[in-house]
């Protein structure tokens, strides 16, 4: 049997900064729904962390505050997309991402560059059982 919930990350945001981090020990496999709209032209970047306590991801990365940004595959084309780069966007676009959840317990999403429009952030969360 598949199980399988989604989780907003952010909704609609129209300017730099994080959204609420997942909690995603628990699953197998991890989509990420990211959806460009109102002319959006801005940078997106996905981030995660192995450590038991949720890390801030609005602080620097330290030993104390492990997380790093991630790779993500697009299912479109099979594009990785560095995460240190991260997702361009250029125009309203939905892209859709494999992101590796290998030992993560935390995923989060930051809008690192901004000039116009909004960005959606949803994480599908999924485990067969």
């Amino acid at each position: 049997m598949k199980t399988s919930s989604n989780k907003t990350i952010m909704s609609a945001v129209g300017a730099t900064g994080w959204g609420d981090p997942v909690d995603v020990q628990d699953w197998d496999k991890i989509g990420l729904y990211l959806a460009g709209d109102n002319t959006a032209v801005l940078t997106v970047k996905v981030a995660g962390s192995m450590q038991e306590v949720r890390p801030d991801f609005t602080s620097a990365a330290t030993v104390s505050n492990p997380w790093d940004y991630v790779r993500v595959i697009n299912y479109q084309d099979d594009t990785a997309t560095d995460g240190d780069t991260g997702y361009v966007f250029a125009a309203d676009v939905v892209e859709q991402f494999n992101v590796n959840v290998d030992n993560l317990r935390w995923l989060n999403v930051e809008v690192s560059a901004w000039t116009s429009g909004d960005v959606t952030a949803i994480a599908s969360l999924a485990k067969n059982e």
